[in-house]
């Protein structure tokens, strides 16, 4: 990676660095010195051609100088993950022909998880790049987002988490206590998104809040009724004190399940608590539905 990251500044890998900053030795007629890049088209095209990824896409914001980078390499570590963030941040930020600056930067690539995404939509300091890298190349939450966007209380952090297909409503709620683990350092909040593998598929458990004790009891007791009717498409809102609980059920057998999830959620202290039940081919349409 790094005779690659070369390339970007105009560096030829090899000699040694002289007193006036020149490289020792006698040039190579194979390895003539290249350019520097000077524009976005440009820094694309180096960065293909030195094979630091596979396809790299950078565009300026009309009438600005802030720049939006997706990037696609192949297998990385956590630690070359987050060499190339910095390397492509600073070789946009020094391009001669306008004072860029990255906004957004996007990195897709293959860590042990196959299909790793990093997002951040701010600069992140040393602390929450290093630890979202090894988040996402390391552990079930293979996408992660850091944002400001979403909420006033500093950066956000969206970790997508992935189980297997199979994965039944009390598997999915036994993933509770693992999130914690997966919190990047640095991060003012976190919330998890736990997702069933396979692409098109929605969250089946979102945490918006740091976890708390008892509520993967609730959540398993809760999945365990589900599974018990024999619902599907189970998934949790768990928000603070606020907890939605969603599944599609034949209309005639709502009703009971309804009442059975409504009354172990009134067991627990929350200011919110939502259940709704859609069925078969009637998305929307709910045949038990219950807010207070």
């Amino acid at each position: 990676m790094t005779a690659g990251l070369a390339l970007l500044t105009g560096c030829t890998p090899g000699g040694e660095v002289g007193p006036d900053g020149g490289r020792g030795g006698d040039p190579s007629p194979s390895e003539p010195a290249t350019p520097p890049p000077e524009t976005l088209d440009e820094l694309e095209t180096s960065l293909v051609e030195s094979e630091l990824v596979a396809r790299a896409e950078l565009e300026a914001e009309d009438g600005t100088s802030e720049v939006d980078a997706t990037l696609d390499a192949g297998s990385l570590t956590a630690a070359d993950a987050v060499t190339l963030i910095r390397q492509v941040r600073s070789a946009v930020g020094s391009l001669p022909v306008a004072d860029y600056a990255v906004r957004t930067i996007t990195l897709n690539f293959q860590g042990q998880n196959p299909d790793a995404r990093l997002r951040f939509e701010i600069d992140p300091d040393d602390e929450l790049l290093e630890e979202t890298a090894r988040i996402a190349a390391e552990t079930p939450c293979a996408d992660a987002r850091v944002t400001d966007a979403e909420t006033g209380d500093g950066v956000l952090a969206i970790l997508d988490c992935r189980v297997p297909v199979a994965a039944e409503p009390v598997a999915l709620a036994q993933t509770y206590s693992t999130l914690e683990t997966m919190k990047p350092a640095g991060a003012d909040t976190t919330w998890w998104q736990v997702l069933p593998e396979g692409p098109h598929v929605s969250p089946m458990l979102t945490v918006r809040h740091a976890p708390q004790e008892g509520r993967q009891e609730l959540i398993t007791d809760l999945a365990e009724l589900v599974e018990a009717a024999g619902a599907e498409n189970f998934s949790v809102l768990d928000d603070d004190d606020r907890l939605d609980v969603m599944a599609t059920i034949d209309a005639d057998q709502a009703q009971a399940l309804g009442e059975q999830l409504w009354e172990r959620l009134e067991s627990e202290e929350l200011g919110l608590r939502t259940v709704a039940l859609d069925h078969p081919g009637q998305t929307g349409d709910y045949p038990y539905f219950r807010q207070e």
